[in-house]
């Protein structure tokens, strides 16, 4: 391996849709991070939801995490609530 290589470049995609997350990527792999508010200070701080190998699963998890807000009277009604979720992430891919 040579040096470029062991040197991997960090770049970032944000975008409104993904508000508050955005997603970092490199050579090896996706980082999913949402922006949250900490609890005493007030301060906007990021939270690492975790690092994919694809950016399918990288919004697919994106979207899970974001309709974890509330309650929901059914399991048919929290997978609908993501699967329209992730359709709304993936059209940011598609156009």
């Amino acid at each position: 391996m040579d040096k470029k290589e062991k040197n991997s470049s960090i770049y970032t995609i944000t975008d409104p849709l993904l508000e508050p997350y955005y997603i970092q990527y490199d050579q090896y792999c996706y980082t999913a991070i949402k922006k949250v508010i900490a609890g005493t200070s007030g301060r906007e701080r990021d939270q690492t939801i975790g690092y994919y190998s694809s950016l399918e699963r990288c919004l697919d998890v994106i979207a899970e995490d974001s309709i974890k807000n509330q309650d929901y009277t059914s399991l048919q009604q929290f997978i609908s609530g993501h699967k329209t979720r992730l359709q709304e992430l993936k059209q940011i891919t598609i156009k």
